[in-house]
């Protein structure tokens, strides 16, 4: 059985890394690499008789490092890991592994109906956007949030996708401009973005953004 106050402080670690307002000040490589049971360690000074240790900040940091990479298929590059960690987009990468795990969510249902990859794919800024939007995907959304601009019976299907993407995953995932009485829609174009796709969807395990200890690894 772990030990609940290493799991306790693997928690603590979880709601900082992907608490999407906490940026990660130093750089993925320049903090150093440790095993699990330095990390246990680490864990039980912290709470030692009861009470919270002192910890050095590189203690801290290689702690979080460590549950960080513990959540990440062997698969996944120590490129892509730091790119991912350096460009703050922990947050979005558990927002978008859940999102494809879970067959009913809005973004799995779109992508489906309108063969995108995860995010809506607009090839070049458009008047015209065509979108399937289904009764599920309608009610998906609107299972989801709850809207003061929007109500559940909206045909301003393109600004509603707008408004959920973004606000969701703070960022630009569409943007709008007018040009005189019309709106023209644009997709981002983000090459981190589309890396970060790649992982939730395949190099990320069962466990990932829920509290896991690995065993030590190799």
């Amino acid at each position: 059985m772990k030990d609940p106050l290493v799991l306790l402080y693997t928690n603590e670690e979880l709601t900082k890394i992907y608490k999407e307002d906490t940026p990660n000040w130093y750089d993925y490589n320049a903090i150093e690499t440790i095993n699990s049971q330095r990390f246990v360690s680490i864990a039980q000074t912290k709470f030692k008789n009861g009470e919270e240790g002192w910890l050095t900040t590189q203690d801290n940091l290689s702690a979080r490092k460590y549950v960080y990479d513990s959540h990440f298929k062997p698969n996944v590059s120590e490129r892509d890991k730091a790119e991912i960690w350096n460009t703050d987009n922990a947050n979005t990468l558990i927002l978008v592994h859940e999102a494809c795990n879970n067959p009913q969510s809005f973004e799995t249902i779109l992508a489906k109906d309108n063969n995108w990859e995860f995010f809506p794919y607009i090839e070049k800024a458009s008047q015209r956007w065509e979108i399937k939007f289904s009764d599920e995907a309608r009610k998906s959304i609107f299972g989801q949030f709850q809207t003061l601009k929007f109500d559940s019976n909206t045909m301003r299907i393109h600004m509603l996708l707008k408004t959920i993407h973004n606000t969701k995953y703070h960022k630009s995932i569409i943007s709008s401009k007018g040009k005189g009485k019309h709106v023209y829609y644009e997709g981002i174009k983000d090459d981190t973005l589309d890396m970060v796709v790649e992982v939730a969807k395949n190099g990320l395990n069962e466990q990932a953004g829920k509290c896991l200890i690995h065993a030590e690894r190799a």
